[in-house]
């Protein structure tokens, strides 16, 4: 048994609609009773009682706190062909009405059997439901939850619990909350910045321990001058997902602001600015442009951190699918930061790249804001030239190629 959901669902959409049409020998199929009835579980199945004709190619039951389930809630698929069939429900909510019913598809659409209900045991633990974490920091975050039953028994704790194993319990870091049923908020402290953690919230009485279900968050990365920055695990690599805006290197050292066009063009020294000098407009969403003096320091990130190798990019485009296609999945999505047709912009990895222009390196001026984004490596080629990748608004393919040093690119940072 399977739980499907995403794009299968509106493929279902699409077969229902047809279905529904009067020449259409869709499927005749009776709901099994439900039996077997768990706190999260149950059983029910269905019997194809004529295909009409056409073979049934997949068959199972939908279910739903609804009283009249769709293809847009849960359902199962437990094979296809004539006859009678088991069906796995599963993922419930204790001490809560469901209503269910059998599908089965033919080539003409689905067919539906009666509806039933059923109610879900009550668990003598009790029942809680994980809250959404916010206001993420690089070492704290909010997170909470809602007792929805106390089993029957006094509660004697809850909170939430957290770890960076995959599977979070009362045994790692936890909080201890107010109790009761209903809702409480709950204040993770002591995180380490820039790591991915699991947490779910739990309430224990006098028969055990019920938890919520597991998610996942990723603290922030902090520079020197304390701006804050997301991060995203893209297979072997964990990146920055924004670009670098700090002024000062990793060592307390200023990095030299430029105004000036030409004065740009000829340093040879570590060097940022914002797009168009304008930091208020630019320094919150594109972050700075650096020469690539500022890049060869070695210390331009957070501890720990770094500068991509040319090498760490290849990994990253290669991880993508290729450079011929990275970009568009490196690339934010729409057009608030890139102008039409953005081409290819999906975004799936996450690396969230923002058309940041970039400044030119023989007389210093800005150029190309939403239009294109540049992001320097730590890899010299020749004496003045050093690599680099590049995205566009009109092409999905990353530009693997090497720029000359004085150039003002962008920077993201990964991880050692």
């Amino acid at each position: 048994m399977k739980t499907v959901r995403g794009i299968f669902i509106l493929s279902l959409l699409g077969i229902l609609i047809a279905g529904c049409e009067k020449d259409k020998k869709v499927p005749i199929v009776q709901t099994s009773e439900v039996s077997n009835i768990s706190w999260t579980t149950a059983e029910s199945g269905g019997s194809i009682i004529d295909d009409n004709g056409f073979t049934v190619v997949q068959r199972g039951v939908i279910w739903s706190t609804k009283v009249l389930p769709t293809i847009s809630d849960k359902f199962s698929i437990d094979g296809a062909g004539a006859g009678e069939y088991s069906s796995q429900i599963t993922d419930l909510i204790p001490n809560t009405t469901y209503y269910v019913r059998a599908y089965a598809q033919n080539s003409e659409g689905i067919g539906y059997g009666m509806t039933l209900s059923f109610k879900t045991k009550e668990s003598e633990t009790g029942v809680v439901e994980t809250g959404t974490v916010t206001d993420i920091t690089a070492t704290s975050a909010i997170s909470g939850g809602n007792v929805i039953s106390d089993g029957g028994t006094t509660i004697l704790a809850q909170g939430v619990c957290w770890s960076t194993n995959p599977v979070p319990t009362i045994a790692d870091n936890i909080t201890t909350d107010a109790t009761g049923t209903g809702n409480f908020v709950s204040t993770i402290t002591q995180l380490q910045p820039a790591t991915i953690y699991y947490l779910r919230s739990y309430v224990t009485n006098a028969k055990g321990t019920t938890y919520g279900l597991v998610i996942s968050f990723a603290t922030k990365l902090q520079d020197i001058d304390n701006n804050l920055y997301d991060i995203a695990v893209l297979g072997t690599q964990t990146w920055m997902t924004q670009n670098l805006r700090t002024t000062t290197l990793n060592d307390n050292s200023p990095i030299s602001p430029e105004t000036n066009g030409t004065s740009w063009a000829e340093m040879t020294t570590p060097g940022y600015c914002w797009y168009n000098n304008d930091e208020v407009t630019h320094k919150p969403l594109f972050g700075a442009l650096y020469n690539w003096y500022a890049v060869e320091t070695g210390k331009l990130c957070p501890d720990g951190w770094h500068v991509p190798t040319d090498n760490d990019w290849v990994t990253l485009l290669n991880y993508l699918g290729g450079a011929s296609s990275a970009g568009g999945k490196m690339k934010q999505a729409g057009l608030l930061t890139w102008i039409s047709p953005n081409t290819g912009a999906t975004n799936e990895s996450g690396f969230n790249a923002l058309g940041s222009g970039f400044r030119f390196y023989l007389d210093g001026q800005y150029k190309n804001k939403n239009i294109d984004t540049y992001f320097w490596s730590s890899t010299q080629d020749l004496t003045n030239t050093a690599w680099r990748v590049g995205l566009s608004y009109s092409v999905s393919t990353a530009l693997h190629s090497t720029s000359t040093k004085p150039h003002g690119f962008s920077v993201r940072c990964i991880k050692n």
